[in-house]
């Protein structure tokens, strides 16, 4: 009891590992009686030293993968490591695939910002930290719109006015077009085939079928347009008939013929009598007809 006693009120140093203590007692006639006891010093228990991973940004609808790393100093003897993953700030629901695991997944319904934490006990002492999640909305196809179909004749060119929107998903990617022949009976030769607005020249008559393609890197979307290509109008063909000879009051029969490619499309076509020259006026019958009786 002496010894512990003399050893508790000194305060005496002790290295770590194995330290010997001696006490010795000496009365006042010389006497002396010493004990030693064996004093073994521990370090201190530390706190877990924990690291919850990078901070991360991606897309829904992906999910987080958490990689904590913890470190100890393995006291007190025989305690075992426990961690658990928790929510500190979010804008929304936050699902951990397994929370009491250092590396496992965690899922997003609601874009934003997410604060996650990992905290680890050894039984006695705890730590944490901090890892921020940016969740971004989940990215969206463009929207595209070739515009209206169409139809003209040759030597025309189509003008295409397509409409292209996007989200602006994936973070920093950039919004590409193509304009693209998908049918027709010849080939199409677009001027600014990357641009939304331009126009489209054919090689020959025919029903052709174009695709505007915009893609933001990771989604794509079309859209189509048809465009009727009709042949080119040539003027029509007339013919008036022989030169007569006629005697008044004698008429001159005339007998005239026209002919048409048909086109423009859905034309009507006309004819019409009229007198050119002569010393006096003409009176034709029909002058719409091309068979007809004319008097002078």
């Amino acid at each position: 009891d002496l010894a512990r006693s003399a050893w508790s009120i000194s305060g005496l140093p002790l290295e770590l590992g194995d330290n010997e203590i001696t006490v010795r007692a000496v009365d006042g006639v010389g006497n002396e009686s010493s004990v030693s006891i064996n004093v073994r010093r521990e370090a201190p228990n530390e706190a877990p030293e924990v690291k919850a991973g990078e901070d991360q940004t991606f897309a829904l609808p992906d999910e987080a993968t958490l990689v904590g790393t913890v470190s100890d100093d393995g006291l007190p003897d025989g305690s075992t490591l426990s961690g658990l993953w928790s929510v500190i700030s979010n804008p929304g629901p936050v699902a951990f695939a397994d929370p009491n695991k250092l590396e496992t997944t965690a899922s997003f319904i609601v874009p934003g910002t997410y604060v996650l934490r990992l905290t680890v006990s050894d039984g006695e002492l705890s730590n944490f930290d901090e890892v921020t999640v940016t969740v971004q909305p989940e990215n969206q196809p463009p929207t595209v719109n070739a515009g209206s179909d169409q139809a003209l004749a040759l030597p025309r060119v189509a003008t295409l006015n397509g409409t292209v929107t996007d989200d602006g998903l994936p973070e920093g990617s950039t919004l590409s077009l193509l304009w693209t022949q998908i049918a027709g009976p010849g080939t199409t030769v677009f001027e600014a085939p990357q641009s939304n607005e331009t126009v489209a020249s054919f090689s020959e008559p025919g029903t052709y079928v174009l695709r505007l393609e915009a893609t933001d890197g990771d989604l794509s979307a079309s859209s189509e347009i048809t465009i009727i290509v009709h042949p080119q109008n040539t003027p029509p063909i007339a013919n008036a008939g022989i030169d007569q000879t006629v005697s008044l009051p004698s008429t001159a029969q005339l007998n005239g013929s026209a002919s048409d490619d048909g086109w423009p499309f859905e034309s009507t076509l006309s004819t019409s009598w009229s007198q050119v020259e002569g010393p006096g006026t003409t009176i034709f019958e029909s002058p719409n007809a091309t068979v007809t009786s004319a008097s002078f």
